[in-house]
């Protein structure tokens, strides 16, 4: 291949950081005596050991060839039985290969009838789908899905990735094989040789690989979570107002175009902003001046109007229905 035909070996980046963020200000905006809490907290820590077992699995394909391979993070499609998703699709004009990354800690036991149990460092055991079958079955999805938009088919594989070294994988009796497809992320890149060895064939140009790595991109459909809803909160629920960037309390007060910190003191001209940022990614992107009033404790709309305005903000729509389409600022 010359570098005119050199390929992208990324078409698709992992996308869950936006979903930490909007956990993050759930969290942070959620009191601390809210029935929801915790189950906010242990889900943004699920969330985290998400991506840092993605992160594992991504050391292990930068060995690959970038020549070689196209990559597609976080695949969301949709199909007539719903939507379905696989957390790390490796594209070659050879074969196909479908990564599902598992990061489970402990010891992960394979009984009978499929039935997978994960017990805890503290000894607390939890059932889990069989892996196997999920990729199995994703893998099924994803074929049927590009026949039926026309596409050749290609092998497609498929491995189940512990993506934590310490994790111990064994069965419940001796006479009990561990499923060949569950590896840890270690033996990753070995397995993808096997793979190399096995498909030697060329199946496609390298335009048309291309062709469909784009086309699964374009199709993929981000989910859509209401965090209100899942934890059956309202923004009242929340915690209001703006927090002190100095020493963190809430609310600050509206004093002469500033905000003031009645606890320490201090002054800023930008506190509001994490504040909007809070609010865009637990409620949405578009808000109306009577929700941003009762979110950052305003009793003013003209205050409001005039903070918008500084942060470049235009009303959308009629009088009675217009909104701020709210930007993250970082």
């Amino acid at each position: 291949m010359n570098r005119k035909e050199r390929i992208i070996t990324i078409i698709k980046e992992r996308d869950k950081e936006k979903e930490i963020m909007r956990l993050e200000a759930l969290n942070r905006r959620t009191p601390a005596s809210h029935p929801e809490k915790e189950n906010v907290s242990i889900d943004l820590k699920k969330k985290y050991s998400e991506v840092n077992g993605e992160k594992q699995v991504d050391y292990s394909l930068g060995f690959l060839d970038e020549q070689k391979y196209l990559e597609l993070h976080n695949l969301r499609l949709e199909d007539d039985n719903g939507f379905f998703q696989i957390d790390s699709l490796l594209m070659s004009a050879y074969f196909n290969l479908d990564v599902e990354v598992k990061n489970w800690l402990g010891t992960v036991i394979f009984g009978q009838n499929g039935q997978v149990t994960r017990r805890t460092q503290d000894g607390k055991e939890e059932g889990f789908d069989n892996p196997v079958s999920q990729a199995k079955t994703q893998v099924y999805r994803l074929q049927k899905w590009l026949h039926n938009h026309g596409f050749p088919q290609l092998p497609t594989e498929y491995l189940v990735d512990i993506s934590y070294p310490k994790t111990i994988i064994t069965s419940s009796s001796p006479n009990i094989n561990i499923p060949h497809e569950v590896i840890h992320n270690n033996e990753l890149l070995f397995r993808i040789q096997k793979f190399e060895e096995k498909y030697n064939k060329k199946m496609l140009p390298t335009k048309e690989l291309l062709t469909i790595a784009n086309a699964l991109k374009e199709a993929h459909v981000p989910p859509e979570i209401d965090l209100l809803e899942k934890y059956q909160m309202s923004v009242g629920d929340l915690i209001r107002g703006v927090f002190c960037t100095e020493c963190g309390a809430v609310p600050m007060d509206r004093d002469r175009r500033k905000w003031f910190c009645q606890k320490c003191k201090c002054y800023s001209n930008t506190a509001h902003i994490p504040a909007l940022n809070d609010l865009k990614l637990i409620v949405g992107d578009f808000i109306t001046n009577r929700q941003l009033r009762y979110f950052l404790k305003v009793d003013s709309a003209d205050v409001i109007k005039r903070i918008m305005k500084k942060e470049g903000y235009s009303l959308i729509g009629s009088r009675k229905q217009s909104k701020y389409r709210i930007k993250l600022k970082i």
